[in-house]
């Protein structure tokens, strides 16, 4: 008798080291039925969860134009002006740009040339500050890569019609 009391005792010391008592190991975890509830709940939650974060029809179409705009001083010690750097899109109107719509307006109606751009003032206020302006990116399938030089901040956005007029007020014209 005491070597089948010894011999229970090792199986009960056996299936408690792996982790499961006789009560357990013939009816199943008490927590099965908790945990597999759970992960069904989190599994059906999964599609509604991606659909909702995309919109309908997929992600939304790739903007017309995507540009990147500096503005840079020649003089890094100046203490009037700092390097600034906005994003602007057009087709749909995006981006950092604070007057995102009129610069759009305004590239627009040069095709994307900034050479073409039509100028909100012929008149320069007369202060040396001077700023190197670009505009790298592209513009309905075309490469955009854009450099000038202007006297102050003021002209390099009177001058570009406010696409470069991005520290300030709106542009007018």
């Amino acid at each position: 008798m005491r070597d089948t009391a010894r011999g229970k005792a090792r199986e009960a010391a056996r299936e408690t080291a792996r982790g499961r008592t006789r009560e357990t190991s013939r009816r199943g975890s008490p927590l099965r039925p908790l945990a597999a509830t759970a992960l069904a709940t989190v599994l059906a939650a999964l599609p509604a969860t991606a659909a909702a974060a995309e919109p309908a029809g997929g992600p939304g179409p790739e903007p017309g134009a995507s540009l990147t705009l500096t503005s840079v001083p020649d003089d890094p010690e100046s203490t009037w002006t700092r390097p600034v750097t906005v994003t602007l899109e057009c087709d749909p109107v995006g981006g950092t740009h604070p007057w995102a719509e009129d610069a759009c307006a305004a590239l627009t109606k040069a095709k994307g040339h900034f050479e073409d751009i039509e100028r909100t003032s012929n008149m320069c206020l007369p202060y040396w500050d001077p700023v190197t302006i670009t505009a790298t990116g592209h513009w309905h399938g075309r490469e955009i890569s854009f450099r000038d030089r202007h006297s102050n901040n003021d002209c390099a956005a009177m001058l570009t019609g406010g696409v470069f007029g991005f520290r300030g007020p709106a542009p007018t014209g």
